[in-house]
């Protein structure tokens, strides 16, 4: 009997359990945990976006927003980012994005060092309308996808970076007013067209204004009107299996200065110039007052060129490549050869020698994934002076045939331990008769597969 009561009282226990659940269902009451923040792949500075902190990111005295809905970031008088971020480009990223975006709002950025990208954009195109005034770094805007650039109000100001600009998509200017200076080149594109429609333009370039990798066109439109060069033309220059288009004077010169404007031009930032006054010539006193006229000054000699400092990275486009300074001694300036800007390149050379602003620099290293992404590099050939080669310098060239090492200065100290690691078992090694034990030796022992070929 007194189990049968407890056994009855459980009954009712489940059954009132029952009724209240089923009441909370048919109610509209909602029992959930709360959910984690959305993350974006964009970052400011080491800072990723997320739509807990999309609103809001201090930037310096300013700040930075992100509208997800149309993909628009917005800065606010930023004027400091903490911190970098590379993701899946090579260098570090004041601003990373993977996403689409539409750059808005206004500021003024110094990059950190030579080598960080002040906004980077990886297979993503940006639309940037707005003020920005940028310096320093390797890249003022860059993407692997397209760059636009458009808007009357929009200022771009970018100064002492290597490219301002570098739209590997390509690169559109259609309004705004632009100024590079003490740049290597003002606007680069890689596999798309360069177009320059409307806008204010001027670029004042080491090396060259514009450039238009691997053969791409560089569309200008007839009622933009040049002030310098006045007269250009479009020229194709070869570089071994590479070739791309530059602006270049009446002369054939590439142009390294470039002033453009919808509008019939005037003085850039100057005010104009006044009026001539009528010429009176100088009454001659001489024999009045007994003096000798006073001599021409004669010229003073203009200093030596001074190298640029240990750690900068330039390009020469006569090269196809980016080198980094090792040494900025008078004596002896040495540069590694950082990379190709030809990823499509078959055969690459390793030069003795590149001069860049007078000052001619010895090739004495070859950096680290120096040949990464050459997907279709065949052959390399080292030149004469090298004497570094660094970790996994060959890294990513998997379909390579042949090395051919013209230096005889190659030692087991100055070969990194894995600096072959990643050729092919199969590649072909070309080196002088005189060191082919010691080569042989050598190289297996940095990383050169035992079954390659060594002549």
């Amino acid at each position: 009997m007194y189990k049968h009561r407890i056994t009855s009282h459980i009954l009712s226990v489940c059954f009132s359990c029952m009724l209240v659940i089923t009441a909370l269902f048919s109610s509209n009451i909602t029992v959930r945990a709360d959910s984690a923040p959305t993350s974006y792949n964009l970052w400011i500075g080491s800072t990723q976006i997320t739509s807990a902190n999309m609103a809001y990111i201090k930037c310096g005295t300013g700040s930075v927003s992100f509208d997800p809905s149309t993909n628009t970031l917005t800065f606010n008088n930023a004027t400091a980012i903490s911190g970098t971020y590379n993701g899946k480009i090579a260098s570090n990223c004041m601003v990373y994005t993977e996403i689409p975006l539409k750059i808005r709002g206004n500021a003024k950025l110094l990059a950190p060092n030579i080598t960080t990208m002040i906004i980077g954009s990886y297979m993503a195109a940006l639309d940037i309308q707005g003020n920005f005034d940028f310096s320093g770094g390797k890249n003022g805007f860059f993407s692997t996808d397209k760059i636009t650039i458009s808007g009357g109000n929009t200022s771009i100001t970018i100064k002492n970076a290597d490219k301002a600009i570098s739209g590997r998509g390509g690169v559109l200017v259609d309004g705004g007013t632009l100024e590079f200076t003490s740049v290597n080149q003002g606007i680069y594109t890689d596999t798309g067209a360069l177009e320059l429609l409307s806008g204010k333009i001027s670029i004042s370039a080491k090396e060259s204004a514009v450039l238009a990798y691997d053969n791409n066109d560089i569309n200008i439109a007839s009622d933009l009107i040049f002030e310098t060069p006045k007269n250009f033309t479009i020229k194709n220059i070869k570089v071994g299996d590479s070739s791309y288009n530059v602006i270049a004077d009446e002369a054939g010169n590439i142009a390294k200065e470039l002033r453009a404007a919808s509008a019939q031009p005037t003085t850039y930032g100057e005010s104009p110039a006044p009026e001539p006054e009528p010429e009176t010539k100088p009454e001659d006193n001489t024999s009045k007052t007994g003096l000798q006229p006073v001599e021409e000054v004669k010229k003073v000699e203009e200093p030596a060129p001074e190298g640029k400092q240990e750690g900068t990275v330039f390009t020469a486009t006569e090269k196809a490549a980016e080198f980094v300074v090792t040494s900025s001694a008078q004596e002896n300036p040495t540069v590694d050869y950082k990379c190709t800007i030809n990823k499509k390149a078959k055969r690459i050379t390793i030069p003795e020698t590149v001069t860049v602003d007078g000052i001619t620099y010895n090739v004495t290293g070859i950096a680290t994934k120096a040949f990464i992404g050459c997907k279709n590099l065949k052959t390399v050939t080292i030149g004469n002076n090298v004497i570094n080669i660094r970790a996994n310098a060959f890294k990513g060239a998997k379909n390579l045939n042949t090395i051919n090492v013209k230096s005889t200065k190659l030692t087991k100290d100055s070969v990194a331990s894995k600096a072959f690691k990643g050729t092919p078992k199969n590649v072909t090694v070309k080196v002088p008769k005189k060191l082919k034990k010691t080569y042989e030796k050598l190289f297996i022992k940095k990383g050169l597969a035992k079954n390659a070929k060594i002549r």
